[in-house]
């Protein structure tokens, strides 16, 4: 990218394998989605900095993981919005 991050696409896989809700595993129990993982070079090695989620065959993002890390800055956890609906603790 022009950022200096590259995309890596993987198509992951899930088959139900162990026991779920106490029923026996059903192997036609299999799902698969299209993520890329964005990985940039920190330190003379490659670390993801994000996941893409796709929209089911198509390249529109859906969403990506660090949505779900909203209080962290970088490696540290920052604190949320003072919202009552956000999950954390409100910043002070």
């Amino acid at each position: 990218m022009k950022d200096g991050t590259f995309r890596v696409h993987v198509r992951l896989t899930y088959k139900e394998s162990s026991e779920t809700y106490g029923k026996p595993p059903d192997p036609t129990h299999t799902f698969d989605w299209h993520v890329a993982a964005v990985v940039t070079s920190e330190g003379g090695r490659f670390v993801v900095d994000d996941v893409l989620f796709f929209k089911d065959d198509s390249t529109k993002i859906t969403s990506r993981l660090t949505d779900s890390f909203k209080g962290c800055g970088g490696p540290r956890w920052v604190g949320v919005a003072q919202n009552p609906n956000d999950f954390g603790h409100p910043t002070p």
